[in-house]
């Protein structure tokens, strides 16, 4: 029963992670050609020009007020809608402005708990090998090593670089950038660490004779 549960849950999930791989390749072709048509240049100022157009409906929707509680209101649901936006990029959604950050985060997310497995597999190699279950342990085995093959060419190709925004303080920053650059700084570590590539750990797990020739 181990046995069939770890190979399952592997070659499921390097199907997900092709899938999304390929999606994602899909995704930042679509982003580049809209990134054109917005006249920005990277996907930096592309979030912001979203951003910004989320913070103008808001922004328009707030009157009757003095132009102090104006401020307050806005820059309060800005903020809300910031978080809540931030959130939202996680949420695999296709279509979404935001896909490709939820399928960056689930495609680590996946490489993760496969290599999380390691350990557990390789202790299920050496009782299959115990008991004689040759052929069972390389199977095992093979189905792991194919998906860390996967990983291994498609990373590159994946993880090409994303960077984070910084907030620029000078003679044409507004107490709104000033504002929203807080919020960018305290959730730029966590998209960092969603968003770069996965390190996968090194675990001696496979069995010498299970090596394919």
């Amino acid at each position: 029963d181990a046995c069939h549960s770890h190979s399952n849950d592997v070659s499921s999930s390097r199907e997900t992670f092709v899938r999304h791989a390929e999606r994602l390749g899909v995704v930042r072709e679509e982003k580049a050609k809209r990134r054109a048509e917005l006249g920005v240049g990277g996907d930096d100022e592309f979030d912001e020009a979203v951003r910004e157009s989320d913070l103008y409906s808001e922004a328009s929707s707030v009157t009757g007020t003095s132009s102090r509680s104006k401020f307050s209101k806005v820059s309060g649901s800005s903020r809300k809608s910031r978080r809540k936006a931030e959130l939202k990029k996680y949420r695999l959604k296709e279509g979404s402005p935001y896909e490709d950050v939820a399928l960056l985060n689930a495609l680590g997310e996946i490489v993760r708990a496969v290599d999380a497995k390691k350990r557990d597999v390789g202790a299920l190699l050496r009782m299959l090998y115990l008991f004689g279950y040759d052929a069972e342990a390389r199977k095992v085995q093979e189905i792991l090593e194919e998906f860390i093959s996967c990983v291994e060419e498609r990373k590159s190709e994946i993880w090409c670089g994303s960077g984070t925004q910084n907030t620029v303080l000078g003679p044409q920053s507004t107490v709104n950038s000033i504002l929203a650059g807080k919020d960018v700084r305290r959730t730029a570590d966590e998209d960092d660490a969603a968003l770069r590539m996965p390190v996968m750990e090194t675990v001696t797990w496979k069995l010498g004779f299970c090596n394919r020739s």
